[in-house]
């Protein structure tokens, strides 16, 4: 058996991230606690470090969850993964040929790539649909779980949904922060729930823009929803690309290894439009759940 090397610089983010979960924990009862998982790009793996840190029990102890983005991706993700519903190992899920199936979800034919390009000169959907996040999402996950309903997952997580109307972001929770609208989800599978809350409009939105429910991070006011969800007074963990440290009784945790987060999410999604392999996905999966 090969043995994986990690870099060094995802070393440090391990250590890091354990850190700050351990001091937050050591500090703070989950039961009184808010969990707070940001928008990451295009490699929603980013948060799976501080999840398994955290620990399954003791993530479904929290107080709220609530989730932007790929966040949902990481989320719900993780829990599949460690409660046996995933189709592959982890080895697998991390080798080159699951993350080249990946990518060949979305790019089918030799002209997937230059359709792609045009698309993103045009302004236009780059893949025309969400269909390929369906598609990873049935890869990795056996059905039972993928394809149960929403309404039987816990009451304190709280999914951010956009969609093209006032208020912009709308929360989706079997708890009471389910906003009225969003009631209906609980009766969709989670598999269009994850899928709604990381469809980017210019990535995987409909050709015809007729996509009701997005990522959040493109429906106005993020900065300010993602604000007011952790000042709320309640000790708060953050996993962010953006922010380190504490203030007040929250607690940041940069899930990032470089200091480059702009130029790393920009490098993914390039890789992402031109087929390119990318062993983020990898390095997260080993560091969060084999090292």
């Amino acid at each position: 058996m090969n043995t994986y090397l990690l870099p060094e610089k995802m070393k440090a983010l391990q250590a890091r991230v354990r850190t700050d979960v351990q001091d937050f924990l050591v500090n703070n009862r989950p039961e009184d606690s808010t969990l707070v998982l940001d928008s990451t790009g295009v490699t929603a793996t980013r948060h799976y470090v501080l999840l398994n840190a955290i620990g399954r029990e003791r993530l479904l102890r929290f107080k709220e969850i609530h989730v932007f983005s790929g966040g949902a991706f990481a989320l719900f993700g993780f829990l599949g993964l460690t409660s046996n519903s995933a189709r592959l190992t982890f080895p697998d899920l991390r080798a080159h040929h699951t993350e080249k199936a990946f990518r060949s979800y979305h790019h089918k034919g030799m002209m997937s790539v230059p359709s792609a390009l045009l698309n993103l000169v045009r302004r236009k959907s780059v893949f025309s649909s969400n269909d390929p996040v369906y598609a990873m999402l049935d890869h990795i996950f056996r059905p039972e779980y993928a394809h149960q309903p929403y309404s039987e997952f816990p009451s304190n997580v709280v999914v951010h949904l956009g969609r093209k109307g006032s208020p912009p972001i709308l929360r989706v929770s079997n708890g009471e922060l389910c906003d009225e609208e969003c009631k209906s989800l609980r009766d969709k599978r989670l598999i269009d729930v994850i899928v709604s809350a990381v469809t980017v409009p210019m990535v995987y939105g409909r050709s015809d823009g007729a996509d009701h429910w997005f990522d959040p991070v493109y429906a106005g006011q993020y900065g300010k929803i993602l604000r007011d969800t952790y000042s709320t007074g309640a000790p708060t963990l953050v996993s962010t690309p953006w922010k380190s440290g504490q203030k007040g009784n929250v607690r940041f945790a940069n899930c990032f290894p470089s200091k480059r987060q702009k130029l790393d999410m920009l490098n993914d999604f390039a890789r992402l439009v031109l087929n390119l392999p990318n062993h983020g996905w990898g390095h997260d999966i080993y560091a969060a759940f084999e090292s």
